[in-house]
């Protein structure tokens, strides 16, 4: 390794950044390309890295706001993977402090051109303290976008009930349409999640796709539907009536929430009785009587026969008086159900309520919303 006087180095890169060595080089033009990471963006970066790693390194660069005015789209652009993400969180938290307008409006073109490419989005909080009416203007014409590029793609694809589930045995062309949808869906949960509470037309457009008064096809619906869920927009009451209302509609949200494996971030927690309600109207399709064990890829159907199982966990873990007399109900639904008796005996061993004394009949026990009968199947 060669022996080069720190000093030498730390002025270096001071000189590099300002651009001394490289004019120009933190213009960020390349910031519209998604795939390409151009080499003075790449030694800008280990420059500010090192000095990061320099003592005094990070405070010397305060005291020059044009370099992080510069450098702020290399930053926020520079592949994570490649670095220190410890290093680059210390990096993002300097360039804001320095000059937060910046750096926000930076980070909104950043987020644009992510979505748009198909990169996935973890989340949009470095907008919420600097949110405004431009950001919510420029956020909702990439979610209209998302939303419109995913209808396109849905009508070049199969009926939802001709898709098949493994993708290993889709035709090439279907196989790329689905990717496209899954990306475009994933980002536009992200969008819509952080629109929602803090735009009304956005907020009002998606209730108007999720509940069919704007035209639209059932895969548009069903994303709506998880934005306001996800966003704690939508009550489980609300939904469990558009589930019933519509078939096809009710069965494509069910998948997909079950895909979601119950990570709906800010959706509120069913009642008890919601979730015994949702257990019936799920059993009534997905009936635990027809469950097999079956190895390989794990079907839409296992991913909902899944949540349906993980209600009476839910339950089960509960152990509260309303839960223990939702699960007495679904067992007298389904008396040979070795899982639901096996949770009814483990919450009444857990009973939190020393005074429950248990479900004294019918009469004792508030209406779970839903027809018990269907249960049966």
């Amino acid at each position: 390794m060669l022996d080069v006087d720190p000093d030498v180095l730390q002025s270096s890169a001071e000189r590099y950044l300002r651009g001394e060595a490289d004019p120009g080089g933190g213009d960020g033009a390349w910031l519209e390309k998604v795939d390409s990471l151009p080499f003075r963006a790449f030694v800008g970066y280990v420059a500010l890295a090192y000095l990061a790693r320099t003592p005094g390194g990070l405070a010397r660069l305060d005291g020059m706001p044009e370099v992080w005015a510069s450098w702020t789209p290399t930053i926020l652009w520079f592949f994570t993977s490649l670095g220190e993400p410890a290093i680059k969180e210390t990096l993002k938290a300097n360039a804001q402090k320095s000059n937060p307008e910046i750096y926000r409006r930076w980070t909104l073109r950043y987020f644009e051109v992510m979505a748009r490419a198909g990169w996935h989005l973890d989340s949009l909080d470095e907008l919420a303290a600097g949110f405004d009416d431009t950001t919510g203007d420029r956020l909702d014409a990439v979610l209209r976008g998302l939303i419109e590029s995913i209808s396109v793609v849905v009508t070049d694809m199969p009926p939802i009930s001709e898709r098949s589930e493994d993708s290993n045995t889709q035709q090439p062309r279907a196989s790329q349409l689905t990717d496209l949808q899954v990306s475009a869906s994933r980002n536009a949960v992200v969008l819509g999640t952080f629109l929602a509470p803090r735009r009304a037309a956005t907020l009002l457009w998606l209730r108007d796709l999720a509940d069919g008064t704007v035209p639209a096809g059932v895969d548009i619906r069903v994303l709506s539907t998880e934005v306001l869920l996800t966003a704690g927009l939508l009550g489980w009451d609300e939904l469990l009536i558009s589930l019933q209302s519509d078939e096809e509609y009710g069965s494509a949200v069910a998948i997909a929430l079950a895909r979601r494996e119950g990570n709906l971030a800010k959706a509120p927690e069913p009642t008890e009785v919601q979730l015994t309600e949702l257990w019936c109207w799920l059993e009534a399709r997905w009936s635990s009587q027809s469950d097999s064990f079956e190895g390989g890829i794990v079907s839409d159907g296992q991913h909902v026969r899944d949540w349906r199982n993980g209600i009476i966990a839910e339950l089960q873990t509960r152990a509260n008086p309303q839960a223990l007399a939702a699960l007495e109900r679904l067992l007298a639904s389904r008396p040979d159900d070795y899982r639901i008796q096996a949770a009814l005996a483990d919450a009444e061993t857990r009973d939190l309520d020393e005074g429950w004394e248990g479900v004294q009949g019918p009469g004792k026990v508030g209406h779970c919303g839903c027809d018990l009968g269907k249960c049966v199947g």
